[in-house]
């Protein structure tokens, strides 16, 4: 449920203490550059196994899929997505 809401995001542990500290960082706001305030949601642990995906917030479809509606014809062109409309964000 802590990303149902339009931007939620949840942060990597580390990602979480950079910004706020030690601080509770749920239910606090983040700028992300130019798409946004996004609320807090939570706060994962990062894995000690291998993989391919190195990330450190993840944030909602509902977020991804209003934003789509703000892009550009040419952002629509660049943006990265595969097949299970995992978004890269660079």
């Amino acid at each position: 449920d802590v990303l149902t809401e339009p931007y939620s995001i949840v942060l990597a542990a580390k990602t979480a203490k950079r910004f706020f500290g030690d601080q509770n960082p749920v239910g606090k706001t983040i700028q992300i550059g130019r798409y946004g305030q996004f609320s807090v949601t939570g706060v994962f642990r990062e894995t000690e196994e291998k993989t391919h995906l190195d990330f450190e917030a993840l944030v909602s479809s509902s977020t991804m899929a209003s934003r789509e509606k703000l892009l550009t014809p040419q952002e629509t062109e660049r943006r990265v997505s595969d097949n299970w409309r995992n978004y890269y964000a660079t």
